[in-house]
């Protein structure tokens, strides 16, 4: 789960796993896209953490 600020809504939301919609594996990490409570369709790139060497 993460928080996305809606700029359909207005208002920053919890996203949870089952308002997933779609999961795209990119070099910079995983693109989500998901539906948001009030039915806008947004997306979120959690972005890949590399291990310090």
């Amino acid at each position: 789960m993460f928080t996305h600020d809606c700029p359909s809504c207005g208002r920053r939301e919890l996203i949870f796993n089952d308002q997933v919609t779609a999961l795209e594996n990119h070099l910079d990490g995983f693109l989500i896209t998901f539906t948001c409570w009030c039915g806008a369709t947004g997306t979120h790139l959690e972005e890949r953490i590399v291990p310090a060497a």
